[in-house]
């Protein structure tokens, strides 16, 4: 009977042992696919960890894309995180940092705050049971996207074939670059920025930023101005995160300020002069309420214009500089 059964069954049963002794070494490669496809949130989370900051800044694409921290003085790190919200960077904050900074900067802008905005990145690399739980009471009207999203991700981190796909796919391109040219230059910026991740600050501009003008796309073609982050602009839900971010900062006696982040005019005034207004509105609320400072960083108080952007909200590494050094001047004059 067993012998009729392996027969039968065989050639199922030898090509499922196959892929899981696959998927195995697969998993003891990690190392080599994550250069070519970090994953920044963990990344950013690690380097602060092992850095202990005395000066934690943190934000979503405009920080990564806009601050250098090694323009400052003292021990900074920024935790950057793309896509991030106010409920991410919360989750963020209590994993990145084993001990309380001096100081927390909190780089932020208008799409950070939308509640019709959410990160999936936020569930798949941030939270935990416990996490998914208090989201889930205190939210309840995203509570099945974020069990979605959150499940998801857990089912995707049980099989390494899947979770490593885009890694392994860049690294054979970066082998076969005499036959995969354009792959090749992907893998490479890849793998580049991978490797600045691990610099020891959190600065790690995206490549297709660094070296993109804004006013220079706009002599091309009209670039697309909206963005669907700030799409059904509703405030509620990630404010509740960002004042439990406050008062962790305020029971562990630490400074917070905050910085309002630069964007082009086309964003903040032809595009969406109401929902930058409003957001600014509840910074001035929340920063009166909290006694915290507010650092204005307008295009024209940088010395920043369309030449400094990649993109509508997205500073370039010119301008990154100039934001960077302007912010070092204002953390002087506080002092």
């Amino acid at each position: 009977m067993a012998r009729r059964v392996w027969k039968k069954y065989r050639v199922l049963v030898l090509f499922l042992v196959g892929l899981v002794a696959l998927d195995v070494v697969i998993g003891l490669l990690a190392p080599v696919w994550d250069r070519y496809a970090p994953d920044d949130y963990l990344e950013r989370i690690h380097g602060c960890q092992s850095q202990r900051p005395d000066i934690l800044i943190i934000g979503g694409s405009p920080v990564s894309e806009g601050i250098d921290p090694s323009f400052l003085d003292g021990n900074a790190f920024a935790l950057g995180l793309p896509g991030a919200t106010a409920s991410e960077l919360w989750l963020a904050s209590q994993l990145a940092v084993p001990q309380p900074p001096r100081i927390l900067i909190y780089g932020c802008t208008a799409s950070d705050w939308n509640d019709r905005r959410q990160e999936p990145h936020g569930p798949h690399s941030l939270m935990t049971w416990n996490d998914l739980g208090v989201w889930c009471r205190h939210r309840p009207e995203s509570r099945e996207w974020v069990t979605r999203h959150f499940l998801q991700s857990r089912l995707a981190q049980s099989w390494d074939l899947f979770q490593y796909r885009h890694g392994m796919r860049l690294w054979a391109a970066h082998q076969l670059e005499d036959v995969f040219p354009e792959a090749a230059l992907e893998a490479r910026d890849a793998r580049q920025y991978g490797d600045d991740l691990r610099n020891g600050n959190g600065y790690a501009p995206n490549p297709k930023y660094v070296a993109k003008y804004y006013d220079l796309e706009k002599l091309k073609s009209d670039p697309q101005i909206y963005i669907p982050h700030l799409k059904n602009y509703t405030l509620g839900g990630h404010m509740l995160y960002l004042g439990w971010m406050l008062d962790w900062a305020k029971s562990n006696d630490v400074k917070v300020i905050f910085l309002d982040m630069p964007v082009t005019e086309d964003l903040e005034v032809r595009m969406h002069p109401d929902e930058f207004r409003r957001y600014r509105e509840k910074l001035a609320e929340i920063a009166s309420e909290r006694g915290y400072p507010v650092l204005h960083a307008t295009r024209s108080a940088i010395g920043v214009d369309d030449h400094d952007f990649a993109d509508v909200i997205h500073l370039n590494g010119v301008g990154a500089q100039k934001m960077s050094r302007w912010l070092r001047s204002q953390l002087e004059a506080m002092r």
